[in-house]
C-alpha cells in the first residue's frame, strides 16, 4: 500500500489585510487491494483413493490498488497450488487452483489453503473437505 500526499494551499488574511499563502498538509488518501472469493469451502463429497480433486477458486479484486499474491501456502505435497504471478487490477478477477492428490489418504481430509497477498489482512484462507474411501477390490 502506498499514500498519497495531498498539498492543499489556502489563502489567509492577516491582520493587516494582506493576504498570505499557508501550505497544509491533508490526511494521506490510502490505496489498498482486497480479495474477494466467491466461495472460500469446498466440500468434495467422497471419493475413491487415487483421484485427484481440482478446485478452482474464483476471485476478485475489490480493493483501489492492484492485487499481488505473495504465495500459496499448503500444508502438504499433496496439494498444489496455482496462482496468478501478475498484478490483477481493481475490478478485476482472478482465480486459485488447487490439486489435492488422494492417493494414499483415507478417511475423512480437510485441506487448509492460505492466500498470502498484499491486502489486510495478509491472509485469506481456503479450504477443501471430503471422505476418501478404499479402492474396491476386484471379483
Amino acid at each position: 500500500m502506498f499514500s498519497v500526499l495531498l498539498l492543499a494551499i489556502f489563502l489567509v488574511s492577516s491582520r493587516t489585510g494582506k493576504s498570505q499563502i499557508i501550505p497544509v498538509f491533508v490526511d494521506s488518501v490510502k490505496t489498498h487491494a482486497a480479495i474477494h472469493f466467491e466461495a472460500s469451502f469446498f466440500d468434495f463429497g467422497t471419493v475413491v483413493r487415487g483421484k485427484s480433486i481440482v478446485k478452482i477458486y474464483q476471485f476478485v479484486n475489490t480493493g483501489t490498488d492492484s492485487l499481488r499474491i505473495k504465495e500459496v501456502k499448503v500444508t502438504c505435497g499433496c496439494t498444489i497450488p496455482t496462482y496468478p504471478k501478475i498484478p490483477i487490477a481493481p475490478g478485476s478477477t482472478g482465480a486459485v487452483t488447487i490439486t489435492f492428490n488422494t492417493t494414499g489418504k483415507s478417511g475423512r481430509q480437510l485441506k487448509v489453503i492460505r492466500v498470502v497477498a498484499n491486502t489486510d489482512p495478509e491472509e485469506t484462507i481456503l479450504q477443501m473437505s471430503g471422505e476418501i474411501k478404499g479402492k474396491k477390490k476386484k471379483p
